[in-house]
């Protein structure tokens, strides 16, 4: 078949009101979609992704674009994205984005089924051709069935490079991981490591054990309660240490509620003498974990707590069978000394050529380089 045959191959069904997203029809449809996915990742998963909305919704005009494109009838891709509606303060730009857009690391689409279109066999994240097929169609569908209802289209977060040369597409990040899948236990992997690396992982532990009794203490999913009670000082520590990083109120909450009750919310804290020292939360879905937010105490901060906690929570992602540890979004100094591995991330957007958006988007542009010269960010 002709590109040209692929990319007319695609029909699209776009689900545009949250009553059809939360059917429970539709929602088990999803969790099927994701559970036959071999590519799929924890951050489209139906609880996170509630969580998410349920925090936002409350102040943000946000609707559904969520995306079933099929191939035949064996071939589906889904994709839920949002058109957030902006106020004055940002010019009223209309931007159609993944959800979860700045807090979810991956934003790739699900794609399950015999998708298949061509030999050889498919890579983890799907067949070059039928990716770049479906971005092609996607791109004649925003034009079709949007194009007077945004401003900018942005989907980052991508993990898979299969993008046709005809959609300027940008390397925006990358994310390193670790791969378990050759280690029995974490004991093998310890030895993995470089002897400086590991040196260190034994000495402060040994150094943190003459302070008294050292417990990684993994939260169990019907601990709700207690989850939600630290909660506040793990958001009060990951504040100080990073000031401005935002966080939208409830999101948080919302994952520890959603998460937990779907049984992919991992969460766990390292405690001295019955006392936390360091905390994470992240997620275990389809033998990844996900390395998502870690905050120690400062006081702290001679021991290393942060780094022993990771290497805990490899010991705790290899006896529930993980094969990848995920250390998620940033190249981040601390990253190196565990892993050279890493996933390139793209990111893929289209802008409206009508006056009005052209001048939307500009005066956005404009706002936000003057905002990074304050702030003195990159």
């Amino acid at each position: 078949m002709s590109e040209n045959t692929l990319t007319k191959g695609w029909k699209f069904e776009w689900l545009t009101t949250w009553d059809e997203v939360w059917t429970p029809s539709f929602l088990e449809q999803w969790k099927s979609w994701m559970e036959e996915s071999p590519s799929a990742h924890v951050f489209f998963h139906p609880s996170i992704v509630r969580a998410w909305v349920g925090a936002y919704i409350a102040f943000s005009n946000i609707q559904p674009r969520f995306l079933i494109a099929r191939f035949d009838s064996d071939c589906t891709v889904f994709m839920p994205l949002i058109l957030m509606k902006n106020n004055w303060k940002n010019a009223w730009q209309r931007s159609i984005l993944p959800v979860g857009y700045s807090d979810f690391d991956y934003h790739d689409p699900i794609m399950s089924g015999n998708c298949s279109l061509r030999s050889p066999t498919p890579s983890a994240y799907g067949d070059a051709i039928t990716w770049t097929s479906f971005w092609e169609a996607f791109d004649k569908e925003l034009t079709k069935t949007w194009r007077n209802s945004y401003d900018v289209v942005i989907v980052d977060g991508l993990r898979q490079d299969y993008i046709p040369d005809s959609l300027p597409h940008t390397a925006i990040d990358i994310c390193p991981y670790i791969d378990l899948s050759s280690f029995q236990s974490s004991e093998e992997f310890l030895l993995s490591l470089k002897g400086k690396q590991r040196g260190d992982i034994l000495r402060q532990r040994r150094r943190l054990e003459e302070q008294g009794t050292l417990k990684h203490y993994v939260f169990g999913g019907h601990e709700i309660e207690a989850a939600m009670n630290i909660l506040p000082e793990i958001l009060a520590e990951h504040t100080r240490k990073w000031p401005k990083s935002y966080k939208a109120p409830g999101f948080h909450e919302n994952l520890i509620k959603y998460g937990f009750s779907a049984g992919v919310l991992r969460m766990s804290e390292l405690r001295l003498n019955d006392e936390p020292i360091s905390w994470h939360i992240g997620f275990l879905y389809q033998n990844r974990f996900y390395w998502y937010l870690p905050v120690y105490k400062p006081e702290f901060s001679q021991y290393s707590p942060g780094k022993l906690h990771l290497y805990l929570c490899i010991e705790d992602a290899l006896s529930k069978g993980a094969n990848i540890f995920d250390l998620l979004r940033g190249d981040e100094s601390y990253k190196t000394g565990w892993t050279k591995e890493s996933i390139s991330l793209f990111e893929l957007r289209w802008q409206s050529r009508s006056m009005i958006s052209s001048a939307r988007n500009l005066w956005i542009k404009e706002m936000k380089l003057l905002f990074r010269k304050i702030t003195g960010r990159a």
